[in-house]
């Protein structure tokens, strides 16, 4: 929006009063100032009226809402923008714009219609000859096909002897860290990254032995100074982002990620360590750093993705694998997760079938003692004044005390099939912490928590993916469990016989009394 007014400055031509520059919802951006009305604008937010001046130096108002102000720009009031200072202007935003292009045709674009914009302004006549620099890279004068090096453009040719330089300056520190003499190493890449600045090559290794050295900070500084000189390689800001994460930083390792991202979405190396930090990541999902960085993941790893399958390979977690090994993988894990779900049904059904058998030893009991109160009523009853009847209530008597060891017996029978069902849980926590290792060794397949330092020109060639091991699956169908799967055993029918067995005199009676005897648990 700011460009927007810049843009209807220059095309005044004449020297306008600047004031602040105010942008409206409505899409309006006014240049003036602004004042509160007090006691104005209700439930709007409170009332606003800006004052704007035109180039005849007319007054004009706008009266608004303070809800309706987007933002306000300072810029100085009383200010005047001359066509000059409009057209330097924007060429400084030009200028941002050209420096962030990664294609020639782009930039010359940029330059070509500026100059159609601003032909005869003081800046206009270096941007002419800017312009002329760019097309003459452009048409490969001076070295063969330009690239981007350092944040400049350059022959290729110019490049590669300035690399070539560096290389052969920092050979000595090279061979050092092959030999992995790491003291040695840092030692000579120090003085080398002293002596000149810019020479990459030197500042790398020194930042490489610094960290196998377990020199965090002084590893930190080297590739922070790397990334200045050179912002174009994703190897600064990666090693800066693992380095990040090993001071339990994570926050500051996904900024380095999206960074590294930005200057290299098609490194591969970039996008592994960049899945394995946000799978990991454990803190505000919803933040701006981690969002933007899963959009910026999102847009670059289906390119990645097309083109490692033209290597046969196909994305495991945070690295790559065959299609042979990505099937027995899968199926590994998939063999876990089902055998989980197995086990979670028996270990319910279990839990159930114990509870029905409780429930059912419970019934027992109460239709024992029940049994019992009556038998202890009948006992009351029986004696020589019933005469003739005596004979019938023993007969019911002793037919009740049958149905007791009937019940006592099925209950001691539910007793022992419910301590075996509850011995049969014992085995459902060995087998559960089994299979929780069975999926934490997938799990470390897929995302095992390394994130990788990018040693000396893997920014531009990464190094093969990190090996998966392929575990055997073990047979995770769990094995039988004692008492599982029995069957139930059925509700007994005890308070039917019962109402057979009790006759109207024993109903009469109300409540039985007899001898207290121990209920049966």
């Amino acid at each position: 929006m700011r460009g927007c007014w810049i843009m209807l400055m220059m095309m005044v031509g004449n020297a306008v009063a600047m004031g602040d520059v105010i942008e409206l919802k409505d899409g309006r951006v006014l240049s003036g100032t602004m004042r509160r009305d007090a006691g104005v604008g209700g439930g709007n937010g409170g009332g606003v009226t800006i004052t704007t001046t035109d180039a005849d130096g007319t007054k004009t108002t706008v009266a608004t809402t303070a809800d309706q102000i987007v933002r306000v720009t300072l810029t100085g009031t009383g200010e005047v923008v001359t066509p000059e200072k409009a057209a330097e202007a924007e060429w400084t935003r030009v200028a941002v714009q050209v420096g962030k292009a990664m294609e020639l045709a782009t930039i010359i674009e940029l330059h070509q219609k500026f100059l159609e914009k601003f032909p005869d302004q003081a800046i206009s006549a270096s941007v002419r000859t800017s312009l002329e620099e760019y097309q003459r890279l452009a048409r490969g004068v001076g070295g063969g096909k330009a690239v981007k090096f350092r944040g400049r453009w350059m022959p290729a040719v110019q490049a590669d002897v300035m690399m070539r330089t560096w290389d052969e300056e920092a050979r000595p520190a090279m061979d050092f860290y092959r030999a992995g003499k790491m003291r040695e190493c840092l030692e000579v890449a120090a003085k080398l990254a002293a002596a000149n600045d810019q020479n990459s090559t030197a500042i790398t290794l020194a930042g490489l032995a610094a960290y196998r050295l377990n020199q965090l900070q002084t590893a930190r500084e080297y590739f922070k100074k790397l990334g200045q000189v050179d912002p174009s390689t994703p190897l600064a800001e990666n090693n800066l982002a693992v380095i990040a994460a090993q001071q339990n930083n994570p926050m500051e390792s996904l900024r380095h990620y999206l960074k590294a991202l930005q200057a290299a979405p098609d490194n591969r190396m970039v996008l592994d360590n960049t899945i394995e930090a946000m799978v990991n990541f454990t803190g505000d999902r919803t933040s701006s750093a981690f969002m933007e960085l899963a959009r910026q993941f999102n847009a670059a790893e289906p390119r990645m993705e097309k083109e490692m399958a033209t290597r046969e390979l196909y994305r495991w977690g945070s690295t790559w694998v065959t299609l042979d090994t990505y099937g027995k993988l899968a199926a590994y894990r998939q063999a876990a997760q089902k055998a989980m779900e197995q086990l979670d049904r028996a270990y319910q059904e279990q839990q159930q079938a114990i509870a029905g058998v409780v429930n059912q030893i419970t019934r027992a009991g109460t239709d024992y003692n029940a049994i019992l109160s009556a038998v202890n009523s009948l006992n009351q009853l029986i004696g020589p004044q019933y005469g003739p009847t005596v004979g019938d209530l023993i007969l019911r008597r002793d037919a009740m005390m049958k149905d007791m060891e009937t019940i006592r017996a099925q209950k001691s029978a539910l007793e022992s099939h419910r301590d075996q069902l509850v011995a049969g849980l014992s085995e459902f926590p060995i087998q559960a912490q089994r299979l929780k290792e069975a999926m934490a060794l997938s799990d470390a397949s897929l995302y095992p928590g390394i994130q990788r330092m990018m040693q000396v020109g893997e920014d531009r060639d990464p190094p093969p993916p990190l090996p998966v091991a392929v575990a055997k699956i073990p047979g995770f169908t769990p094995s039988p469990v004692p008492g599982a799967g029995a069957v139930k055993a059925a509700p007994l029918s005890v308070s039917q016989l019962l109402q057979q067995r009790m006759t109207d005199t024993y109903q009469q009676l109300g409540t039985p009394l007899g001898l207290p005897m121990p209920a049966v648990k």
